[in-house]
């Protein structure tokens, strides 16, 4: 565009050297670079609010470039990971986006911009592959039940000592014989009966042996996790709009499976009324 600062008003040829001069045109002349600055700077502030630049990124705000030759120019590419259960994809980040799944999922395609006053379309290319996912660990067999302390044997009852037998009764004292003519010896006194021995206690009984505790039951050993081969994916689009399906020279694969074994499947992805009707075109499996 042309600018709009009136330079012409501005008088060059004043003040005149060697005369008088009127005051008035040293006011005319301010008064007409005031209004060209203040042009100016309008001027300059749309240029540095609306023009592209080279050192940052550039919104067009749906304008139209056109009668353009576009040379050495890239799609924007972003890897999403790894996802476990469903997917989120915004078509806005990149043209071209990446995505593997280690289950199965539902890949949801978001944020297709509005179509405005003009029609546009809007269009991405997925890479899709399955990636295998850790192992899920058996399960840890219960642990046996302990087995039951065997019951101490009862002890044995102590035996009853024996009664002590009685003491025999003493002898009677001979009669001291009559003194004088010598007496005949007095009869010696009977011997007392010996007491008789203590009946010996009984034996107490031996105590019995305990029972010993049953064993305790082997925990059961766990499952083996199932290795999954193949993921299913189902796609979904914002606003309930509808999906349609194709091939490009075979039809589209149901069900829609991504293996564990890397290989890439790619589709294209687009809309023209803002995310009402999805198409999306199978390209094919790259191995």
């Amino acid at each position: 565009m042309s600018s709009n600062i009136n330079f012409d008003s501005i008088d060059e040829n004043f003040p005149v050297q060697g005369q008088d001069n009127s005051s008035q045109g040293f006011r005319e002349n301010f008064k007409f670079i005031k209004n060209g600055l203040a042009v100016a700077h309008v001027e300059i502030t749309d240029l540095q609010e609306y023009s592209a630049l080279k050192n940052q990124n550039n919104n067009f705000n749906s304008h139209i470039i056109e009668n353009a030759i576009l040379n050495n120019t890239s799609e924007k590419y972003q890897n999403n990971g790894i996802v476990s259960g469903d997917a989120v994809v915004n078509v806005l980040q990149a043209q071209v986006q990446k995505l593997r799944v280690n289950s199965d999922s539902t890949i949801r395609l978001t944020g297709w911009p509005t179509t405005g006053s003009i029609g546009k379309t809007h269009r991405i290319r997925l890479h899709l592959c399955g990636v295998q996912r850790q192992n899920i660990q058996g399960v840890q067999g219960v642990q046996g039940v302990q087995g039951v302390q065997g019951v101490q044997g009862v002890q044995g009852v102590q035996g009853v000592q024996g009664v002590q037998g009685r003491q025999g009764v003493q002898g009677v004292q001979g009669v001291q014989g009559v003194q004088g003519v010598q007496g005949v010896q007095g009869v010696q006194g009977i011997q007392g009966v010996q007491g008789h021995q203590g009946v010996q206690g009984v034996q107490g009984v031996q105590g019995r042996q305990g029972v010993q505790g049953v064993q305790g039951v082997q925990g059961v050993q766990g499952i083996q996790a199932v290795i999954i081969s193949n993921y299913k994916i189902i796609f979904a689009t914002d606003n309930r709009g509808i999906i349609k399906y194709a091939g490009d020279g075979a039809p589209f694969p149901k069900p829609f499976e991504l293996s564990i074994s890397g290989n890439e499947k790619v589709v294209d992805v687009w809309t023209y009324d803002g995310g009402a009707t999805v198409f999306i075109k199978y390209l094919g499996e790259f191995v």
